[in-house]
Formats: structure tokens, sequence, C-alpha cells
């Protein structure tokens, strides 16, 4: 229902019928827009994107493109249509490395473009869209150079070998120094990552056999920490700061630390190693 009250775009006119008309269709516009992204919403997302593909709601159509996990589709329509931003913004929004394969997508259109002046070599707008679309790339690499969902090895490949290397702002050289500095960046935190894991570890280890060494000498002067008699040989239990209690008054103690105010600074004097 939303689709046909909506088919055609609303507009400015001063004909009352067609207005009253277009405030509708804006009307029903925003109710299809809500009911699209309500996660709540129990739709078919294909039966949905049949009903506007190739009409004038582009951002419900990339919306359900990728509902639908058509996420190819969505990058050709976007970039055909020379909604370039809104591609960068679609891809980098998601996962699947949609980054990579939008900047595959520029490539093969500034490549078409290039065939294109060879067989229209008297084209005079052709060359202009060619430097367009080249600064576009320039501009998607610098931006997206160390974004986690792209893959630089994979755009290396893909880049024209005629390309120049030059030191400049907008250039394969910033994107190339971009991801350098990036990898090494990464590479010394992975390293310096793993040398505090490995002090940690260590440092575990080293309190892990100084704790299996400690121990608790019951003397025949040895008295409770909490009924203050002698331990003898009564059955008794020791707590982690080598407090010593009879086992029945350790049983009726409700906290260590509400019966034993010694045992809050962790005192571990008790023991020895």
């Amino acid at each position: 229902f939303f689709f046909l009250m909506i088919r055609r775009p609303p507009r400015s006119t001063q004909s009352r019928s067609s207005a009253a008309s277009d405030v509708y269709k804006r009307q029903y516009y925003k109710k299809l827009n809500e009911y699209l992204r309500d996660d709540k919403a129990n739709y078919n997302g294909e039966i949905a994107l049949e009903q506007i593909v190739g009409s004038w709601l582009l951002s419900e159509e990339i919306f359900l493109y990728g509902k639908t996990k058509q996420h190819e589709k969505a990058i050709s329509k976007l970039v055909n249509g020379g909604e370039f931003l809104m591609a960068e913004v679609y891809c980098a929004e998601r996962t699947d490395n949609l980054l990579t394969k939008l900047f595959k997508a520029y490539i093969n259109l500034y490549s078409d473009i290039q065939k294109a002046i060879a067989n229209k070599p008297n084209d005079t707008k052709l060359p202009d869209i060619k430097v367009q679309i080249f600064g576009v790339i320039n501009n998607f690499l610098k931006k997206y150079a160390t974004h986690s969902q792209f893959d630089p090895i994979l755009a290396l490949d893909l880049i024209p070998e005629d390309w120049l290397l030059k030191e400049s702002e907008n250039s394969l050289y910033s994107f190339l120094f971009a991801v350098i500095s990036s990898t090494l960046h990464k590479k010394r935190m992975t390293k310096t990552a793993k040398h505090i894991s490995e002090m940690n570890l260590l440092q575990a280890e080293y309190n892990l056999v100084k704790t299996k060494k400690a121990y608790v000498r019951i003397t025949s002067e040895r008295n409770c920490a909490k009924c203050h008699r002698k331990i003898a040989d009564k059955v008794f239990t020791v707590y982690p700061d080598g407090t010593t209690l009879h086992s029945t008054c350790a049983t009726s103690a409700v906290t260590l630390n509400s019966a034993f105010p010694s045992s809050k600074k962790g005192n571990q004097g008790n023991f020895k190693y």
C-alpha cells in the first residue's frame, strides 16, 4: 500500500488537489521510512525491494539492499549514480571489507572512462570526468587508508600501473605513507603488548611458586585468632593471610573481616616462606 501511494515523488504545485495529494505522499513516505527501519516490522525485504527498484526512493532502495545482504548491487547503484559519499558511508558502516569492494568499483569506473576516451577522442567531457573520478579515488585512499574495512594489500593490486608515485598531499605517495606508518605502529603496539603479557605471566608464575612454598607452623604456643585458646591438636583452618583458627571458630564466624580486624590489612606475616 505504501509503495502504491508514493510511486511518484511529492512536488511543489499550485493546484490544490495536487498539493493535497503531495501532502499525503509526504506523510506516507515518512511512514514508509519508519516501517522499513522498524526492527519489529515483519516484511520480506526482497519483495519490498522489487516494489521500489529504479524508483526515486534511492535511500530506501539502498537500505533494502543492505537488509537483504546485496551489497554489491548497492555499491554499483551508488557508484554509477555518482553518489560517492553515500556509497562510502554505506560501506564504512558495515563489515565484509565493503570499502575494498567499493574501491574496486571506483577503479572499474576509472578504467571504463579511460576506454571511453580511447573510443571517443573527440568527446571533451570525458577527460574532465576522468579527473573528477581520479580525485574521488585519491580522496578515498587518503580517508580510508587505515580503516579496518579496507584492505590496502588488495587495493595495491588494483591500482593502475601508470599512476605516478609522487610526493604530494593528494597522491598515491600519501596513501602508501599512511599505510606503512599504520602498519609499523600496529607492529610496535603488538610487540609491546606481547612483552607486557610475558612480564605479567612471569609475575604470575613467581606469585604461584611463592604461594606454593608458603606454610604455617603450628606449635604449642599457637593460639586461635578468635577464641585465643591453644590450637593444640584440634582441627584448624588457615586463611589466605595466614590467620589460624579452630575449625569450629571459623565456621561460626560470619565473615573474616568482621571477626578479625587485622585481616583487613591483608597481613601475611603469619606465613613462612
